[in-house]
């Protein structure tokens, strides 16, 4: 009986993953890509449906407020 080694066992196996470091390099890139993206189409979506809309009428006044907050702090 013949033993298969690894490499002749799965030969459309190999090749088939990248080293970790890269496979690691390539996710952190896309993450550093993709994140920003999104959180712009939130921002836009937020924006155009009017749901950001409290935030800012409201940021002025919380922010005096803050102020004073801290000033007495």
């Amino acid at each position: 009986m013949r033993s298969a080694s690894p490499s002749t066992a799965l030969p459309w196996a190999r090749g088939k993953w990248r080293p970790r470091e890269e496979r690691l390099q390539l996710l952190d890139v896309v993450l550093k890509i993709l994140v920003p993206v999104f959180l712009l189409v939130c921002l836009g979506v937020a924006l155009k449906y009017g749901s950001f809309q409290g935030y800012v009428k409201d940021y002025p006044h919380r922010a005096l407020v803050a102020l004073q907050t801290l000033s007495l702090g």
